[in-house]
C-alpha cells in the first residue's frame, strides 16, 4: 500500500489546484484548440444584414434616422423573414416622427421582432455597485420581443460563455439567441458557444443594400434575421477565442447556431476528471518508477496525448466538454515522482555496482597474477602499473622495481615502439606527437641480469578506455592502456632451428639429386647415341649381309630399346631441367599448321600398325605462334603419341587448333580411345602417374608424357586441361595466352 502513497499525494495536490480553478488557464486553451480542430458550417437558418463601412459610407449620418430602421423592417417582412433580432440600442429617444415610423412599423411586424435589453454594473457616488438597465421605450417594447443580449467575460478578457436566459428588473427574459432559436427556458442557464462553427459561412447582407431593396428576396424568404454593426467605427467588437476579435452581431448569430445545431456546449462535471485522474494516479504513479526516464516521459506523453483526444472524441460527437488538464497535470506531476524514485534507486544501484567493481578487480587481480604468461600493463605515459609474478620470474626483475618504470627497462621493444609522453597538457591521447608500440606479434632476444639469453615471444594489445555515461559511473576522459603478454620459448626455438637445419639438410639433397641429373644429360647420352648408331650401322648392312636372320631380329631389338630408352632419358633429364630452374625458352615465331604436318608424319606409322584414324583439322590460315618450336613438338607428339597408344584399332584421332573468344591460342587433341577415370585425372598429371584402367598394365610408358608436357606449358604461361569419359575418350587441351598469339604475315620466322 505504501507504494501508491506518492501518487495519492500527487492526486490531492492536483485537485486542490483544480477545484478552484486553478488550472483553468490551461483548460480554456485545451478548450480553444478544440474549437480549432472541429469545424462545421452554419445551418444557413439565418441571416445576418450588417451594419458594415459600405454602409456608413452611402448613408451619410449618424446615428441614423430611425425610420431607416423602419424601412428596412418592412422590407424584410416583404421579402418573407419570419423573425428580425435588432441588436441595436433603442433605449432612447429620438424625433417624435422617426420613432412614430419604427413604432408603426413594429406593430405591423405584430410580435416577430426581438428587441435587445442590457444590464450595465457600475458604481455611485459612494463606491458601491450598482446596475444600469437599458431596454427599448415603451412604444417600441409593446410590439417586441425582448432579447437579453448581455455577455460573460472570461478573466482572460475572451467571452466563451452565453446565457440561454437572465433576469433583468426581477424578471427572467430569454437571450436574444434563445429568442430568435424560440428554445424553452427551463435546464442549464448558460453554456459554451461553439467557436468550431464556422463564421465566416454565415449568409450576409449590407445593410444599405437590403434598405435599398438591392438584395434577392429569396435569400430572406423563411429566414430569421439579425441586424447588427460589424463595422470596427462603432466599436461593437468583442474578443474571442478562434477569430481573436468578433462584432456583437456575429456573437449573437454564433450563439444561436449554437442552439439550433445542437452544439451548445456545457462542461462535464469535475468529479469525472478527477476520477479519471485518480485512476491513473494508481495505475501510472507506482510503475514510473520502475521504467527508464525514456519510457517513462514515452508514456506519460501518450497518457497526456490520450487524455487531449478522448475529450476530442467526445465533444466531435456530442456537446461535452470534459476536463482533460487535471489528467495532464496529474500524468505529469506521477512521471516526475517516478523519476526521483529512479534517480534514489539508481543511487543505490551505483553504490553496489561499485561493490562490484571492487570485485571484480579483486578477481582480475588473481587471474593475472596466477597466469603462467608473464603480463606488464602500461600507461598512455609507457610506465608500468602491472607487473605479474610470471613476469618476475621470467625477466628476472622484482615487481617493486618494476613499476612505476618505464617498459624499456624491462623489455628491449622493437624498433618502431618507442613510446613518447603526449605533448598536449590536456593529457589527450590523441596528442600530435604521441607515438605507441606496434601492436601485434614478436620475437626478441635478451640477456638477463643473470647472464642467461633466452628468446621471449611478446604480443602487445591495446585495450582503450572510452568517455562513458553509463547510469553507474562516469569517465570524463579517454585512456590507453598497452598490455604486453610475454613467455620464454628458447627450448622451442632451439627445436625449430633443429628441425630447420634438418629440412635444409634434405632439400640440399633433393637438389644435389635434381642437379645431378640434369648434369648426367652428355654422359646418358653419348653411349646410348653409339649403341644406336652402331646398330643402325648393322642393321644397314653397309659391307654386306649378315649371315643368319636371326641377327637382323636381335639389331632391330638393339635398335628399338635404344630409341625407347633414349626418350625415357630425354623425358627425364627434361623434367629436371625444369624442375631445377635450368629449362630455358628459345622463342621464336612457328606455324603451327607446319609443326602439326611434322608431328603428324612421326605418329603415322604406328598409328597405322595400331588401324588409327588420324585427322588435322589445323588450318593453315591460323595466326603465328610464338613460343620455343622444339617444345611445342614436343607437346603435341606427346599428346598425338598417348592419344594412338591409348586408342583401339578402329578408333580415331583428332588435332584441331583456333583462336577463342578470348582471343587465346587454343590447341585440342581429341580421341576416342579408354579414357580416364575421373578419380585419375589428377594422378596422371603428376610424374611417374599411371591411370588404374580396365586394361592393366598392357600399355608401357614412365608417366612423364602429361607431367612433361604440363611443365613445358607453364614455362610459355599457357595452361594444360583434360577432359575424359571411361570407354568414350579423351581430349586434351593446351590454352595459350593471347599475348603469344601474332598475325600472320607472309614471311614465317620460324
Amino acid at each position: 500500500m505504501t507504494r501508491f502513497i506518492p501518487s495519492l499525494i500527487v492526486f490531492v495536490l492536483v485537485a486542490t489546484a483544480y477545484l478552484p480553478g486553478g488550472l483553468e488557464p490551461l483548460e480554456t486553451a485545451l478548450m480553444d484548440l478544440r474549437f480549432n480542430l472541429l469545424k462545421r458550417d452554419v445551418s444557413g437558418e439565418i441571416v445576418v444584414v450588417d451594419i458594415d463601412a459600405k454602409s456608413l459610407r452611402e448613408l451619410d449620418t449618424w446615428p441614423w434616422p430611425r425610420g431607416y430602421h423602419a424601412e428596412l423592417l418592412d422590407r424584410l417582412r416583404e421579402a418573407g423573414a419570419r423573425n428580425i433580432a435588432f441588436d441595436i440600442n433603442f433605449a432612447a429617444k429620438s424625433t417624435p416622427e422617426a420613432d412614430d415610423k419604427l413604432a408603426a412599423a413594429l406593430e405591423r411586424a405584430s410580435g416577430h421582432v426581438i428587441l435587445p435589453a442590457f444590464k450595465q454594473s457600475s458604481t455611485d457616488r459612494e463606491g458601491r455597485q450598482i446596475f444600469a438597465y437599458s431596454a427599448p421605450i415603451d412604444s417600441f417594447a409593446r410590439h417586441a420581443v425582448i432579447g437579453l443580449v448581455n455577455v460573460r467575460v472570461d478573466p482572460d478578457g475572451r467571452i466563451r460563455q452565453y446565457d440561454r436566459r437572465g433576469i433583468w428588473k426581477q424578471f427572467e427574459f430569454p437571450s436574444m439567441a434563445a429568442a430568435l432559436a424560440e428554445t424553452e427556458l427551463h435546464g442549464v442557464g448558460n453554456f459554451y458557444i461553439d467557436f468550431g462553427i464556422r463564421a465566416e459561412t454565415l449568409p450576409r447582407l449590407s445593410y444599405v443594400d437590403v434598405l435599398r431593396g438591392r438584395f434577392d428576396p429569396r435569400a430572406i424568404a423563411g429566414k430569421k434575421v439579425i441586424v447588427g454593426a460589424s463595422a470596427v467605427d462603432l466599436g461593437d467588437n468583442f474578443t474571442v477565442p478562434v477569430y481573436k476579435i468578433m462584432s456583437g452581431v456575429f456573437l449573437q448569430a454564433l450563439a444561436y447556431e449554437s442552439l439550433v445545431q445542437g452544439r451548445a456546449i456545457y462542461r462535464g462535471p469535475p468529479g469525472w476528471s478527477l476520477l479519471v485522474a485518480l485512476l491513473l494516479a494508481l495505475a501510472l504513479g507506482p510503475r514510473f518508477a520502475g521504467w527508464s526516464w525514456r519510457a517513462g516521459f514515452a508514456i506519460a506523453s501518450g497518457a497526456a496525448i490520450m487524455a487531449v483526444l478522448i475529450p476530442l472524441a467526445v465533444q466531435t460527437a456530442v456537446p461535452l466538454s470534459i476536463d482533460a488538464a487535471p489528467i495532464i497535470l496529474l500524468v505529469f506531476l506521477c512521471y516526475g515522482v517516478g523519476l526521483w524514485r529512479l534517480i534514489d534507486k539508481q543511487t543505490w544501484a551505483i553504490f553496489r555496482h561499485r561493490l562490484d567493481v571492487m570485485h571484480q578487480r579483486a578477481t582480475m587481480k588473481s587471474l593475472v597474477e596466477d597466469s603462467f604468461d608473464g603480463i606488464a600493463i602500461v600507461d598512455q605515459d609507457g610506465r608500468i602499473e602491472v607487473f605479474n609474478g610470471a613476469a618476475e620470474k621470467i625477466l628476472g626483475q622484482p615487481a617493486e622495481d618494476a613499476i612505476g618504470a618505464p617498459i624499456q627497462s624491462c623489455l628491449p621493444l622493437p624498433a618502431g615502439d618507442e613510446i613518447a609522453a603526449p605533448h598536449g597538457d590536456d593529457g589527450d591521447i590523441d596528442a600530435p606527437g604521441r607515438l605507441g608500440p606496434a601492436c601485434g606479434y614478436s620475437e626478441l632476444t635478451l640477456a638477463r641480469e643473470d647472464g642467461a639469453e633466452l628468446v621471449i615471444e611478446l604480443m602487445v594489445s591495446e585495450s582503450r578506455l572510452s568517455i562513458t555515461k553509463s547510469r553507474q559511473g562516469r569517465r570524463n576522459q579517454s585512456r590507453i592502456l598497452h598490455i604486453y603478454t610475454f613467455r620464454d620459448i628458447t627450448q622451442r626455438k632451439k627445436t625449430e632451428e633443429a628441425q630447420k637445419q634438418a629440412l635444409e639438410e634434405v632439400s640440399s639433397a633433393n637438389r644435389a639429386k635434381t642437379e645431378f641429373l640434369a648434369n648426367m644429360s652428355h654422359e646418358l647420352r653419348t653411349p646410348l647415341n653409339a649403341v644406336i648408331g652402331f646398330s643402325e650401322l648393322i642393321k644397314s648392312e653397309p659391307f654386306g649381309p649378315i649371315g643368319a636372320p636371326q641377327y637382323m631380329d636381335y639389331i632391330e631389338d638393339i635398335n628399338s630399346s635404344g630409341q625407347h630408352l633414349l626418350a625415357i632419358i630425354n623425358d627425364i633429364l627434361d623434367m629436371s631441367k625444369i624442375e631445377a630452374g635450368k629449362m630455358t625458352l628459345v622463342e621464336s615465331v612457328a606455324d603451327f599448321a607446319s609443326v602439326t604436318d611434322s608431328c603428324l608424319r612421326l605418329v603415322a606409322d604406328r598409328a597405322q600398325n595400331g588401324s588409327v584414324e588420324v585427322s588435322n583439322a589445323v588450318s593453315g590460315k591460323l595466326p603465328f605462334l610464338r613460343a620455343d618450336l622444339r617444345m611445342v613438338k614436343q607437346m603435341l607428339l606427346n599428346l598425338m603419341t598417348n592419344a594412338v597408344k591409348f586408342t583401339p584399332e578402329g578408333g580415331r584421332v583428332e588435332v584441331r587448333a583456333e583462336i577463342d573468344v578470348s582471343g587465346c591460342f587454343v590447341v585440342s587433341v581429341s580421341d576416342s580411345g579408354i579414357g580416364i577415370a575421373a578419380e585419375h585425372l589428377e594422378e596422371v598429371m603428376q610424374p611417374f602417374g599411371q591411370a588404374d584402367t580396365s586394361l592393366g598394365r598392357e600399355y608401357e610408358g614412365t608417366g612423364l608424357g602429361l607431367p612433361l608436357v604440363k611443365a613445358m606449358a607453364d614455362l610459355h604461361g599457357a595452361t594444360l586441361e583434360l577432359e575424359s569419359t571411361v570407354g568414350v575418350g579423351t581430349t586434351a587441351t593446351i590454352r595459350f595466352p593471347a599475348e603469344r598469339v601474332q598475325p600472320r604475315t607472309d614471311t614465317m620466322v620460324a
